[in-house]
């Protein structure tokens, strides 16, 4: 088997086992198994989800450094107020 068809085997094996489970991960913390149960959460999102779900992303996004730094300390002490 030539190199190119082999890397094109392994490209089409890593396509099918990817499309196996299409879950990921949102904000770095919060996993979903598949994209039904993703709009499913989505669909039928609590106020404590829907909370929790805004911190995680802030939190996120303070690690992908998004925010200044004034920015940072009005969203920390925001996040300790809701988190109470």
């Amino acid at each position: 088997m030539e190199h190119s068809e082999e890397d094109k085997l392994k490209s089409e094996i890593l396509n099918e086992l990817n499309n196996l489970n299409d879950g990921g991960i949102l904000f770095n913390s919060i996993e979903y198994k598949s994209s039904d149960g993703l709009n499913d959460f989505i669909s039928n999102l609590t106020d404590e989800q829907a909370k929790l779900c805004l911190i995680e992303s802030v939190k996120y996004s303070f690690l992908k450094g998004v925010y200044s730094l004034e920015e940072s300390e009005v969203l920390s002490k925001s996040i300790r107020v809701l988190s109470k």
